[in-house]
């Protein structure tokens, strides 16, 4: 059974993230916690529902981007070559200056 309520320190863990990021997103998405008013065993409430339709959308936007395309790796054509062959190439063939 999941509580209706969840903690500021609850927070984060529920969505996989650190407290200041998940209270960053809800705050984004129009989600305000309940003040339960000062005390031991009071403070700010967000209802678990809530938190898991930011959790839902967040993931369905996910699913909507399309993948960047990667950079091409980037060749190293030096590697892996011996001196004379590097040579040969830069000369064209033609006699090495001395």
């Amino acid at each position: 059974m999941t509580p209706q309520f969840l903690r500021r320190r609850e927070i984060g863990p529920f969505l996989g993230m650190t407290q200041a990021q998940a209270l960053a997103i809800l705050d984004e998405h129009g989600v305000r916690p309940v003040d339960l008013g000062r005390g031991r065993g009071h403070g700010l409430r967000w209802r678990t529902t809530a938190v898991i339709r930011v959790a839902d959308a967040l993931h369905a936007e996910a699913q909507e981007r399309t993948a960047k395309p990667h950079r091409p790796r980037v060749t190293h054509p030096l590697r892996g070559r011996s001196a004379e062959e590097l040579c040969a190439e830069f000369s064209r063939g033609a006699a090495p200056v001395q």
